[in-house]
């Protein structure tokens, strides 16, 4: 396993720096506002409608404004209380990026000592640029920890880096929002001190118990050589922390 993770790492960090635009954007759909969640006893599961008999938590429209609260401390945020991926390829060749794998972070505890801070991960928001500038840029408009690596493809697989569970940090360069769709201009320091810089489109689910999920749900697609079939799926639940 490990001599095929070498060369899907090094394959990733080019296609990130170098994926065409029309590769990593996908077009996403706002969530259906019709779904009703529990957090106790689950009487009735429809396709759209989940009932309760306590502490209903409703699937709220989506917010017509931007709907986070700027952080204006580090440290503020919203902590990722889980971080789910999934990638189902067809394995019908040899090919390194070829492989299916899943995990959910619950409680991940890196085993990098600096990034031990970022916990199970996080996002923030800034109003206004803040330090540090990126290669002489204006300064970020947040920050972005999570065990996984948000990004579209129309065709090549949406592997995390290393073919698994581990921190990834991004800074926000930008970000805007269009009701039930959060578009990040993100950028990340690779190996040798090179920045990748992409832009993600994720789908907001906002919650009546102020519960965040960001979501991306891909697929099936096939690679452009059209030997490989695959979908992904990614979804943080975020809960304020300030």
């Amino acid at each position: 396993m490990k001599k095929f993770l070498l060369p899907l790492l090094t394959v990733l960090v080019i296609f990130t720096s170098c994926e065409k635009e029309d590769d990593i954007f996908t077009p996403v759909t706002p969530p259906n506002t019709n779904t009703n969640m529990n957090n106790t006893d689950t009487t009735t599961i429809n396709n759209t409608d989940t009932t309760t008999n306590n502490n209903v938590v409703t699937v709220l429209p989506p917010s017509q404004t931007f709907p986070f609260s700027f952080a204006t401390a580090l440290g503020e945020g919203y902590d990722v209380t889980t971080a789910e991926f999934e990638i189902n390829c067809s394995e019908q060749t040899t090919l390194p990026a070829d492989i299916s794998y899943s995990y959910v972070s619950t409680n991940y505890l890196s085993p990098v000592q600096a990034e031990k801070q970022y916990g199970n991960g996080f996002i923030s928001f800034y109003e206004t640029h803040m330090s540090p500038s990126i290669e002489g840029g204006p300064g970020i408009l947040g920050r972005f920890a999570t065990t996984t690596y948000p990004r579209n493809s129309n065709h090549w697989p949406t592997h995390t880096v290393t073919g698994g569970e581990e921190m990834m940090f991004n800074y926000i360069m930008s970000y805007s929002y269009t009701p039930g769709i959060l578009t990040l201009d993100l950028a990340s320091y690779a190996c040798g001190g090179d920045v990748a810089y992409w832009t993600v489109d994720l789908v907001v689910t906002e919650y009546s118990d102020g519960t965040i999920e960001l979501s991306i749900d891909q697929g099936p697609n096939t690679t452009m050589d059209g030997q490989i079939t695959w979908d992904s799926h990614l979804k943080l639940t975020l809960q304020k922390n300030f």
